[in-house]
């Protein structure tokens, strides 16, 4: 082999040498989508924790207008909002939560408050591993929001115009065939780039070309 001459050039390349390299190692390509259907599958089921939002809406109105939609109700429900993400979202609240039913005691889950652009209306939402401990966490949310309105606006009037309600189908849902065909595809794609990649590095003739490239001698003909 010519050592002045060692790197590979795309015309010492034969795309069917490539082709019978991978076929030859096709048990490889197998098992590597086999594995990542596999390693998908169980990190779906035992790793993937799926999430269930219930949700509610508050209506926020100045204690001097009866009116929704006027310039004062929307500044407060901004105002109100952001002490109100602020607060829910506290560890405070999720103690006061889980004291309030022995249903609720390992509740684990987050609250978030988010205002509507350009309304006085605040989505308050509660997620959790089930449907039901989302339901139940803004039920007690609902009880013990009397005692903290007080204490985020005295000024306003928070009041839910959305009953809770909460969906039973997970928020965070993933396709898991359409994920593990991903998986398993992206896999043995991997393992054919590899077997083509370490075929390249091989240095072995495989065109003519590649002949004249990367041996001493001249090509005398073909066999």
């Amino acid at each position: 082999m010519n050592k002045e001459n060692t790197s590979i050039k795309l015309s010492d390349i034969s795309p069917g040498c490539l082709v019978r390299d991978v076929l030859h190692n096709i048990w490889m390509v197998i098992f590597a989508v086999i594995i990542g259907a596999m390693g998908s599958f169980l990190y779906l089921r035992y790793f993937h924790q799926p999430e269930y939002t219930a949700s509610m809406t508050y209506a926020v109105t100045s204690k001097k207008t009866e009116s929704y939609y006027t310039s004062s109700n929307l500044k407060s429900a901004k105002e109100v909002a952001a002490v109100l993400s602020e607060l829910i979202e506290s560890d405070v609240i999720t103690r006061e939560v889980r004291k309030t039913s022995d249903k609720l005691s390992g509740f684990d889950g987050k609250f978030t408050a988010v205002n509507y652009e350009e309304s006085n209306f605040i989505n308050v939402s509660a997620v959790s591993s089930t449907p039901e401990d989302s339901f139940r966490a803004l039920l007690a949310l609902v009880d013990i929001f009397p005692s903290l309105s007080d204490y985020i606006s005295d000024t306003s009037v928070i009041q839910v115009i959305r009953n809770p309600s909460v969906s039973s189908f997970p928020s965070n849902y993933l396709d898991k065939s359409r994920i593990c065909m991903i998986s398993s595809l992206a896999c043995g794609a991997a393992v054919v780039a590899a077997i083509c990649f370490f075929s390249v590095l091989r240095g072995c003739v495989q065109t003519r070309d590649g002949a004249r490239h990367l041996l001493d001698s001249p090509v005398l003909g073909v066999i």
